[in-house]
């Protein structure tokens, strides 16, 4: 309850630097989530990851971890919406 009371008081535009800041400082699957977290908009790079992420996963036999992240990266591109862009490659 208070890391939820102190995240939300930071502000959005606060919380957006700190969460590129610990992108940039993690790897793999840690950074992706906090890339996640500080994506304002649509950003094709953002969603290409999360699908090579997300067939990773599922190859992994990860498969909600896998849906999960592309469910994501289909809300992180800006061509297409979920229905549109294919799931697997």
């Amino acid at each position: 309850m208070v890391r939820s009371a102190v995240y939300y008081d930071l502000g959005a535009a606060r919380r957006t630097v700190l969460h590129r800041r610990a992108a940039s400082l993690l790897s793999g699957e840690r950074s992706l989530a906090h890339r996640v977290a500080a994506a304002a908009g649509p950003d094709e790079a953002l969603a290409a990851d999360l699908e090579e992420a997300a067939r990773d996963a599922r190859g992994g036999g990860r498969r909600m971890l896998a849906a999960s992240l592309f469910a994501q990266a289909a809300t992180a591109n800006a061509e297409a919406g979920p229905r549109e862009r294919p799931a697997a490659r």
